[in-house]
């Protein structure tokens, strides 16, 4: 089981790649805007950061996926699942366990 240290260091990552995500997707606005005035600047955007933004934002969502399976503090359906009884429950918890493990293995 990995230590608190390495799920701090995705939460870390997570900090910089929305930092990073922000800081392309923003340079690329403000350099597309000169253009629609026929002021080219740097071809009317980095062409470099439009894919890497994608690619990051997908880091991103796997990363944030991995960190919040780990605190159990995905989005659930608490209202109906606590109106099953106990065995209900637990039904609940093995679909939404294989659900999960089933994207893991879809993502790897």
């Amino acid at each position: 089981m990995p230590t608190r240290g390495v799920f701090r260091l995705l939460e870390t990552a997570m900090v910089l790649c929305l930092i990073s995500l922000v800081m392309m997707v923003f340079t690329n606005a403000l350099l597309r805007k000169p253009t629609d005035l026929d002021m080219v600047l740097f071809g009317g955007g980095i062409s470099i950061a439009k894919e890497m933004s994608r690619y990051v934002f997908v880091g991103l969502t796997v990363i944030g996926a991995a960190v919040v399976a780990r605190e159990q503090a995905y989005i659930g359906i608490g209202a109906v699942v606590a109106r099953f009884r106990r065995r209900g429950r637990l039904a609940c918890l093995v679909a939404s366990e294989m659900l999960i493990l089933l994207c893991c293995v879809v993502f790897f």
